[in-house]
């Protein structure tokens, strides 16, 4: 990923609690401030695959492909530092909906503490809400930033609807 792309989406994440800086800390203070923002997109699909092998397919997939790593150079005018970013993902799933969140820690990358609390496991970058509608159609509610996070989102909803089988880059935009 470029690493001024990495400084913007770091911004645009803090942006989406709004002016005052507040990082959400749950799932539900995400969609809320996704709500809220213009800085944030939020997605409704419905999927013709019914709920079940949609939430067979994000068992399959959430861990292996979203609970990652990584180390990220960066340079600016000669200076280099090195950071790690971990995404953390959690599934949340029961018969009447399944929660997916992603989280991501980037706490030695930018020190933004002081500005706001950033909640254990990192800043929420994406969640989604998978919800039956009848025996044959899941519908899919997806809260993330306005700007990054295409592999990902575009993975998540190619899970949703059967036709993405595998992993996205998490370190593309």
């Amino acid at each position: 990923m470029n690493k001024s792309i990495i400084l913007i989406l770091s911004v645009a994440i803090l942006g989406l609690g709004g002016c005052s800086m507040h990082h959400p800390q749950n799932a539900q203070e995400f969609r809320t401030a996704a709500v809220a923002s213009s800085m944030a997109s939020i997605e409704s699909i419905e999927v013709q695959r019914p709920y079940k092998k949609v939430v067979k397919t994000f068992k399959k997939y959430t861990d292996k492909c979203l609970a990652k790593a990584y180390e990220i150079t960066s340079c600016v005018n000669g200076a280099c530092s090195t950071s790690v970013q971990t995404y953390t993902p959690t599934l949340i799933s029961t018969r009447a909906g399944t929660e997916l969140h992603l989280q991501l820690d980037m706490s030695n990358a930018v020190n933004v503490s002081t500005v706001s609390e950033i909640p254990e496991k990192g800043m929420y970058v994406l969640v989604l809400d998978a919800v039956p509608v009848d025996k044959k159609t899941t519908r899919i509610e997806l809260y993330s930033g306005k700007w990054g996070y295409t592999t990902i989102k575009k993975a998540v909803k190619g899970w949703a609807t059967g036709e993405v089988k595998g992993c996205p880059d998490l370190t593309a935009t």
